[in-house]
């Protein structure tokens, strides 16, 4: 139960630093190897690592990285000299993948590993008995690869936004919306988008491109 308790409020924690202090707002779970972000995009082992997968590719504005979460209850991973044990591994589960993109034309297209940033998080929550203060630790190695130009960066952040939306989606039960949004990980049709405006007080009248989600009285 401790350790389950402990993974839960690493990755809480971990989410909440990253998207508080450094924008990102999508994650999309790296759950295999290669893990499929989109039909351009995926993230792969290294050859010869046998490391665990770290937990997320991550997008925010202008920035993508690879991000592990670490949360721990052990007295030995405190504010003390040295990287805490967790971290170390973090790393390791880091630079043992790269994120991949599917460049060039035609016949010449070939997966790419272009270099980003990674975050390793790690937690140590507190207790009262005995006595042991919570504790937080960040690094952020950089991981293999070629630096990737704006353009594809831009690209791979769009595609985990979409990812991220389409687990959003198919948690809620909506795997027909899902599907396009998951690289073919769901099956069932998929509703055409529609025009939907949102109006705010205070603010100019906004319409997008979308698909209503839920249950909904009325729709503009």
């Amino acid at each position: 139960m401790r350790r389950a308790f402990s993974g839960l409020f690493g990755r809480f924690f971990a989410r909440a630093y990253l998207e508080r202090y450094y924008g990102f707002a999508c994650f999309s779970p790296i759950d295999g190897n290669p893990t499929a972000i989109s039909k351009r995009m995926r993230v792969a082992r290294l050859p010869g690592r046998g490391s665990e997968l770290p937990d997320w590719v991550c997008g925010g504005p202008k920035r993508l990285a690879i991000a592990e979460a670490k949360g721990t209850s052990q007295p030995g991973t405190g504010a003390g000299g040295g990287r805490p044990g967790p971290i170390k591994t973090a790393e390791g589960q880091i630079q043992g993948v790269v994120i991949e993109k599917l460049l060039g034309s035609g016949s010449k297209k070939r997966w790419t590993a272009l270099s980003t940033k990674g975050w390793a998080v790690m937690s140590r929550w507190g207790a009262e008995l005995p006595p042991r203060d919570a504790f937080l630790f960040a690094l952020d190695p950089e991981t293999r690869g070629e630096q990737p130009s704006n353009h594809d960066r831009d690209e791979m952040i769009q595609d985990v936004a979409r990812s991220h939306v389409g687990h959003l989606l198919a948690g809620m039960g909506y795997g027909e919306l899902a599907s396009p949004l998951l690289v073919g990980q769901l099956s069932g049709a998929s509703r055409p988008p529609e025009a939907a405006s949102l109006d705010l007080d205070g603010e100019a009248e906004t319409t997008y491109l979308g698909v209503p989600v839920g249950s909904l009285q009325a729709r503009t």
